[in-house]
C-alpha cells in the first residue's frame, strides 16, 4: 500500500492552493469567502503556468529556476497571510478538504495499490508529455540541440525541440510537470500521476467555486463538488492521463467564474477584470482549444443581461476591455502559439472527423449512455444490444432531453453553469449530426463540470432551496 503517494499527490494540490491564495483573496475580495478558497488552487496553476512559460521563453531551464520560483511564490503568501491574520474556520475547512480527498480516493486508488507504477493506460499522449516534460527541465524553450546530438541521439527529448520551439505547441502542463520534477526531484514518470490527480481535484474545486457564487450556497456546492467528483467521464480524462485537458478544464471554469457574473463597480471592477485576466490567460497558454467555450458563454450571458437590464452596456465594454488586456498581458509571448493552434484547431475540423472511426459508439445511440457514464467504454455489440442496456440508453436520451432544458431555462435566470452548460448540450446535437465522433467523445468529459453543477443547482431548486438560489444573476 501506498498512502503516502496519494498524501504527496493531496500535498501538490494544497500547495497549488497556497500558492494561489493570496492571488483569490485578494483580487477577487468581493467573492464568498468559500468562492475565494476554492479558486485558490486554480489560481495557484495559473501563476506557475504563466510565470514557467514567460522564463523558460526568456531562456531559462526549469531545474535552474524551478525551486526558487516556488519558494518565492510560497513565501510571499506567508508574508501576506501573516499581514492580514485571518480568522480560520476549521470545522469548515475540515468538511472540504475531507470531500476532496474523497474525490482523490474515487480516481487515485490505483496509486495506493501500484505506486509508482501505476501509469494507467501508459498510453502516447502520456509520453509525448513525459518527454516533452524532460526536455524542459534540461533546456529552455527555444534552444536547439546540435546537428551531431541530434543525430547521434544522445538525449532523445531533443526529438521535441523542434515540435515547441518551432511549432509553437501548446506545452504548459510539460513545463508544469518539470516545475514539480525540479522541486521533488522525482523522474517525470514519477510525478505525472501525481500531478494529474492534483490537476483532477483542481477542477473539481473550481467547479464547486463556480456554484458558490454566494455564502448561502456553500451545502448546495459541496453537494456539486462531490458529484462532480464522482463523474465518470470526468475520470476517464485523467485515467487517459489527458494532463493538458485538466489543465484546460480548470482554466476554462475558473474563466467562467469571472466572465459568466456582472460586472461590478469601483475598485472591483478593477480587481475581477484582473483575476479574469490571469485565468484567460492561462486558457490561451493551456488548452486554446477550449476558448471558444469561455467566450461563447460570456458572449450569451451579456446579451441575456442587457435584454433583461441586469447590466448596462457601460459596464460590459470596460470589463470586457480590461479583462482582455490582462489576458494579452498574461499570455505574452505564449499568444502567437495559442492563436496558431485556434487557427489550426478549425480548419483541421474535417480531419478530426475522420477519426470517428476510433469512438464509433458516440454516433450511434448507444453514446447517449456513455454520455452520462452508464455505460463502459468498449463493451460487445452482444452485450449493447440487451434489454439492459437499451434501458440505460433510453435512461441517457431522457436525461439530455431533461438537462437540456432545465439548463436553457436557468441560463436565461443568468445561472453561470447553465449558461456554458446549455452551450454545450446543444453542441452536442451539432457534432452528432456533424458526424463528429472525436468532438463528441471530448465534449463529454469538457462538459462535465457544468452540466452536473448546473443540474446540482436545478435540483436543489425543485427541491425548495430557493433562498440560496434566487437572482442568480445578482452577486457582483
Amino acid at each position: 500500500m501506498h498512502f503516502e503517494l496519494v498524501a504527496l499527490a493531496y500535498l501538490i494540490f494544497i500547495a497549488f492552493g497556497f500558492i494561489g491564495s493570496g492571488i483569490a483573496d485578494g483580487l477577487g475580495r468581493h467573492y464568498p469567502a468559500t468562492r475565494r478558497w476554492l479558486l485558490s488552487p486554480v489560481a495557484g496553476v495559473s501563476s506557475m503556468v504563466l510565470l514557467t512559460t514567460l522564463l523558460s521563453k526568456i531562456g531559462f531551464a526549469t531545474k535552474h529556476f524551478g525551486p526558487f520560483l516556488v519558494g518565492a511564490a510560497l513565501a510571499a503568501n506567508v508574508v501576506y497571510w501573516l499581514i492580514k491574520r485571518p480568522a480560520i474556520d476549521w470545522k469548515k475547512a475540515a468538511l472540504w478538504n475531507g470531500a476532496l480527498f474523497v474525490a482523490l480516493l474515487l480516481v487515485g486508488w490505483p496509486l495506493v495499490l501500484a505506486g509508482y507504477n501505476w501509469v494507467s493506460f501508459g498510453n502516447i499522449d502520456m509520453t509525448t508529455y513525459l518527454l516533452g516534460a524532460n526536455h524542459f527541465y534540461e533546456y529552455s524553450f527555444y534552444q536547439l540541440p546540435s546537428l551531431d546530438d541530434l543525430l547521434r541521439e544522445v538525449d532523445p527529448s531533443w526529438d521535441y525541440s523542434f515540435y515547441y520551439s518551432i511549432g509553437e505547441v501548446r506545452s504548459a502542463s510539460q513545463l508544469i510537470l518539470a516545475l514539480v520534477m525540479s522541486v521533488t526531484s522525482l523522474t517525470a514518470v514519477q510525478c505525472y500521476m501525481l500531478l494529474i490527480l492534483a490537476f483532477h481535484l483542481t477542477v473539481i474545486a473550481t467547479a464547486a467555486a463556480l456554484i458558490c457564487s454566494r455564502q448561502t450556497r456553500e451545502r448546495i456546492a459541496l453537494v456539486a463538488l462531490l458529484v462532480i467528483g464522482s463523474s465518470a467521464n470526468l475520470a476517464l480524462g485523467t485515467f487517459n492521463q489527458l494532463l493538458p485537458q485538466d489543465l484546460g478544464i480548470s482554466a476554462l471554469t475558473a474563466s467562467s467564474v469571472v466572465l459568466l457574473n456582472r460586472p461590478p463597480s469601483g475598485s472591483a471592477l478593477y480587481l475581477q477584470s484582473g483575476l479574469g485576466g490571469i485565468f484567460l490567460g492561462t486558457l490561451l497558454v493551456a488548452y486554446p482549444e477550449m476558448l471558444p467555450f469561455a467566450l461563447i458563454p460570456f458572449l450569451i450571458y451579456i446579451v441575456i443581461t442587457l435584454v433583461k437590464r441586469a447590466a448596462q452596456a457601460r459596464q460590459w465594454l470596460r470589463f470586457v476591455g480590461l479583462t482582455g488586456a490582462w489576458a494579452l498581458i498574461c499570455a505574452n509571448a505564449a499568444l502567437p502559439g495559442a492563436l496558431h493552434l485556434l487557427i489550426w484547431t478549425f480548419g483541421s475540423s474535417t480531419s478530426f472527423a475522420d477519426v470517428g472511426t476510433l469512438f464509433p459508439y458516440y454516433m450511434t445511440p448507444f453514446g447517449l449512455a456513455l454520455g452520462w457514464g452508464l455505460a463502459p467504454m468498449g463493451i460487445s455489440d452482444a452485450a449493447a444490444s440487451t434489454w439492459q442496456m437499451q434501458m440505460r440508453i433510453l435512461l441517457g436520451g431522457g436525461l439530455f432531453l431533461i438537462a437540456l432544458v432545465l439548463t436553457i431555462r436557468d441560463a436565461l435566470r443568468l445561472e453561470a453553469a447553465a449558461v456554458v452548460a446549455a452551450t454545450m448540450l446543444l453542441l452536442f446535437i451539432e457534432l452528432f449530426f456533424g458526424k463528429s465522433a472525436f468532438g463528441l467523445f471530448k465534449l463529454a468529459m469538457y462538459a462535465q463540470p457544468f452540466v452536473l453543477g448546473a443540474l446540482t443547482i436545478a435540483v436543489a431548486r425543485m427541491l425548495g432551496a430557493r433562498p440560496a438560489l434566487e437572482s442568480a444573476g445578482a452577486e457582483g
